[in-house]
């Protein structure tokens, strides 16, 4: 599909595509997804107030190498070539930079908007790292945790959900520790974004 190609920002034929990793990819741009509902229901102030403070005080252990995250996806078929079942990606970047390229079959589920974004970055380039982590905590708070999940997919308590930031960091971070007390399963994206696209990136050489 043509947002996937525009995610991978590069247009040269499959026919140049060789070894395991370009397979991998060819099999990416086949895939696709389709969920799209709420998660809202499962969190509560309690909840939402504890993820907030992990968020701040303990960084997020449940990560997955790319490959790995594909995989459990079931974007990228398993180790043994079995299909599996396919487990929602949600991507949490600002809709901005989702738009200019995301991964196959993933759901927008900001925690910014846009001008959200700008002003957060704007403030850690200008007054340093708290502020601008507290800047994005008093957002957060007024959206409630409602808002911020409306565009997620339905979910059962224990299933698994996937979810990445531009470079694996807070944001992303953040969500995981919400969702966990959901309680849902939930990995995020090692190196994010940036390092999905360097993994894609190398397929076409």
């Amino acid at each position: 599909p043509a947002e996937i190609m525009h995610h991978l920002l590069t247009r040269p034929s499959l026919s140049r595509l060789s070894g395991q990793r370009s397979r991998l990819l060819a099999g990416i741009l086949l895939s696709s997804s389709s969920a799209t509902s709420s998660l809202a229901g499962f969190i509560d102030q309690q909840r939402f107030e504890r993820a907030k403070q992990l968020a701040v005080t303990k960084k997020w252990s449940g990560t997955l190498p790319v490959e790995e995250f594909l995989r459990h996806a079931g974007v990228l078929p398993s180790a043994d070539g079995a299909e599996r079942k396919r487990v929602p990606i949600l991507d949490v970047r600002a809709p901005c930079e989702y738009l200019q390229g995301h991964l196959p079959g993933a759901i927008s589920v900001p925690l910014f908007t846009d001008e959200e974004r700008a002003e957060v970055g704007t403030l850690y380039k200008k007054a340093g790292h708290d502020s601008a982590v507290e800047r994005g905590l008093e957002i957060v708070t007024a959206k409630g945790w409602d808002k911020l999940l409306s565009a997620a997919p339905e979910l059962s308590e224990g299933d698994d959900v996937l979810v990445y930031c531009f470079r694996g960091g807070m944001r992303s971070g953040s969500v995981a520790h919400l969702l966990s007390t959901a309680p849902l399963n939930v990995h995020t994206l090692e190196g994010g974004y940036k390092k999905f696209r360097h993994w894609a990136m190398d397929a076409w050489e």
